[in-house]
């Protein structure tokens, strides 16, 4: 049973986007919990602590999913692109051409 869990899609995808998640929800989410107490005018009612941190919960993984696909998931393209050029050749043929 846990093994169903833990493979799920859904858990699978946090796992794919936790390090931006990691970075995010600080900000992000204080940023919910400090506007829902501003709207209570500083004191946050005890029967709107859950939903408000549902909600910065929820707001820090939309911010997360949005970060990974704007930076997360073009570096990373990058990255095994760039895992494929031959540096050491690249520069030296340049200085080949260079020096003729």
């Amino acid at each position: 049973m846990l093994d169903r869990v833990f493979t799920s899609a859904t858990l699978q995808y946090l796992g794919t986007i936790s390090y931006t998640l990691y970075l995010v929800h600080p900000d992000i989410g204080w940023k919910v919990i400090s506007t829902a107490r501003m709207f209570f005018h500083g004191h946050l009612p005890k029967i709107y602590v859950i939903p408000v941190l549902l909600a910065a919960i929820v707001v820090s993984i939309i911010v997360a999913h949005i970060f990974h696909l704007l930076f997360e998931k073009p570096s990373l393209r990058l990255a095994e692109k760039l895992k494929k050029v031959d540096f050491e050749n690249l520069f030296s043929s340049k200085a080949a051409v260079n020096s003729q």
